[in-house]
């Protein structure tokens, strides 16, 4: 494989052998590990976290370039990943992403090799998803779908793309004028009533995550 892999966990040892075992058989040559900090009122986690990422050390046995980006308190799973992509797109230019409890097909790594480097220069395209939700649909537009969704269990984009990646979007999407540019852009009632739902959790703080936005 040719790509940077940005790989994040967090107090899953169990989880994360299997799924990080999936990418040690790849053996990128450039590897950004992102993880949370123990959780104050969750007694387990200092000890799990801890074993999760001795875990990981002891699994590196491939001549590899190595980022460790470890929170010692903890962020939350919306901000602890937005702040370590945010750092490693700036570092790397452009990676492939992997969470600890998705297991990657064979073929994944070498499909976000190809779209990277084709869609690599493209404004209109934002990011590759790896995830098929669509069983053994065979568009006819070929082996890849465009949509409005992206799909983030096994992903890629590149620093230009996340550049433009907004955490904060409360007082945005208050705005009425942008609220219709978002119906304008979807073309589809049913997809700007999702992404209405899930926009309107996020202010009001229903919900703590990162890929809604």
């Amino acid at each position: 494989m040719r790509s940077p892999v940005i790989y994040i966990f967090f107090n899953r040892p169990e989880v994360t052998r299997r799924t990080f075992a999936a990418l040690r058989e790849q053996r990128p040559a450039r590897l950004y590990l992102i993880a949370d900090g123990p959780r104050p009122d969750n007694p387990s986690d200092a000890v799990r976290c801890a074993e999760t990422r001795a875990l990981i050390d002891d699994m590196l046995d491939w001549d590899c370039e190595i980022t460790r980006d470890y929170s010692a308190i903890n962020l939350g799973c919306g901000r602890r990943i937005v702040t370590g992509l945010t750092a490693a797109f700036a570092l790397l230019g452009e990676a492939i992403v992997l969470e600890d409890d998705i297991m990657p097909h064979p073929g994944f790594f070498a499909f976000c090799d190809d779209q990277l480097d084709e869609h690599r220069d493209d404004p209109h395209i934002h990011a590759i998803s790896g995830f098929q939700p669509l069983g053994r649909y065979a568009p006819s537009c070929g082996p890849v779908v465009p949509s409005t969704f992206i799909g983030i269990w096994g992903w890629a984009s590149w620093q230009r793309a996340w550049a433009v990646y907004r955490f904060d979007i409360a007082d945005t999407w208050k705005n009425d004028a942008f609220r219709q540019g978002v119906r304008d852009y979807l073309r589809n009632d049913l997809n700007f009533l999702t992404h209405s739902r899930n926009f309107d959790e996020l202010t009001e703080n229903k919900v703590n995550t990162w890929d809604f936005q």
